[in-house]
């Protein structure tokens, strides 16, 4: 009797400095001080692949967002996500984020 592995499926991004290890000076912070750099990832079982997909289309069209989900700019409520201005808003849409 055999027995299968599952496989997995590896996704992962950066995030911040394209440059971590330079020496900061004043003139090199960025005015919204998310001068860092970050790595992160995440295992998806193959099996599950369509259902994250989906969840992620459905989290898409909920926030009428036709564009890259991209931390920093949502962190920093710049370029797409300038509309998540308010406190309520930004807060609800965060608490959605990281729910799905």
């Amino acid at each position: 009797m055999t027995t299968q592995k599952s496989k997995y499926i590896l996704c992962f991004d950066d995030s911040g400095s394209r440059d971590p290890d330079r020496v900061a000076t004043a003139t090199l912070i960025r005015d919204d001080k998310m001068d860092w750099f970050a790595l992160g990832g995440i295992l998806v079982k193959e099996e599950d692949v369509k259902t994250v997909v989906r969840q992620h289309q459905l989290f898409l069209q909920k926030w009428n967002i036709d564009y890259d989900l991209h931390s920093t700019k949502i962190r920093g409520h710049h370029g797409k996500f300038a509309w998540l201005n308010k406190k309520e808003i930004v807060n609800f849409f965060t608490r959605h984020l990281v729910s799905f």
